[in-house]
């Protein structure tokens, strides 16, 4: 069973935790922009100033890959392009996160992209950890304190809004096996500034993946072979599809978040591919 994480409330002066050495902190941001007169939408993954990610034009075309980045508030992204080269982008970073700059292939275009969320390291001064727990500490001068116990060799952290609220959210790798990854889920809460486990329904995907154009959380998991299940969560109900390839059966579960109205009925290959499995392979920028 997966292991659950005590959130401990908000302390004072702690015992001086030493820094980890191995700690990885990754943060996945969603933009909106244009280049040029052309809407994009673009998600973008930042490990310690290095990133990669993903464009996509408003009804045209394929998601654009890019790679590069950031030197202090300069953002450099690289676009290859099979048959025409590369294209470059380069931007600064301003105060509120926006990236404003330009894109240059054989001319010049204006680019520039509005976060949906602020970053962690608007709300988060430094985090830090001992063999036991996860210090992290707030710009405002107090610490939470998370104790932590995961599976993996190192710790591994993802910031990225999954309430769509504006603000990171946290989740902390538990245990990579099978080309599955399991996560511990906490929301951030800004009346609060605490991060708190996240809902049941979080709190148990494999594989997450978020979906901001539409508000969308997802998660795959794969069991064996040939038994696969998805979730998609949105506003209002919890979707949930198994299919057993060897078997040729599946189920479709949908619970309403609010009264938690559960129906459960049998599903064909197509369903499952067509809704469900269709929406985790167009990946997290649709």
């Amino acid at each position: 069973m997966k292991k659950k994480l005590a959130l401990l409330g908000i302390l004072g002066a702690t015992a001086r935790p030493c820094w980890a050495e191995d700690m990885s902190i990754t943060e996945i941001t969603y933009y909106s922009g244009a280049i040029a007169q052309n809407q994009i939408a673009m998600i973008l993954e930042n490990n310690n100033g290095e990133v990669h990610g993903k464009y996509i034009r408003e009804n045209e075309g394929p998601a654009v890959a890019v790679t590069g980045a950031y030197n202090g508030n300069i953002l450099e992204l690289i676009e290859k392009r099979d048959s025409t080269g590369i294209a470059r982008i380069n931007a600064q970073r301003k105060g509120s996160g926006k990236i404003e700059g330009t894109l240059k292939d054989e001319k010049r275009y204006k680019f520039h992209a509005t976060p949906s969320s602020k970053s962690y390291k608007e709300t988060i001064g430094k985090i830090a950890s001992n063999e036991k727990s996860l210090i992290i500490s707030l710009i405002k001068g107090t610490d939470q304190i998370i104790p932590i116990d995961t599976l993996t060799d190192s710790l591994s952290i993802t910031f990225e809004d999954f309430t769509f609220d504006g603000y990171a959210d946290m989740r902390i790798l538990d245990l990579e096996a099978g080309g599955n990854s399991s996560y511990i889920y906490f929301e951030y809460i800004p009346a609060t500034q605490k991060f708190i486990k996240a809902k049941p329904e979080i709190y148990n995907l494999i594989n997450p993946m978020i979906i901001h154009g539409k508000k969308l959380i997802t998660g795959f998991n794969k069991d064996g072979c040939c038994h696969y299940s998805v979730t998609i969560i949105d506003d209002s109900n919890i979707y949930t599809a198994d299919y057993d390839y060897i078997s040729e059966k599946g189920t479709e579960t949908v619970s309403n978040r609010a009264s938690e109205a559960l129906t459960t009925t049998s599903i064909n290959k197509e369903v499952f591919e067509e809704k469900y499995l269709a929406i985790i392979q167009k990946g997290n920028l649709q």
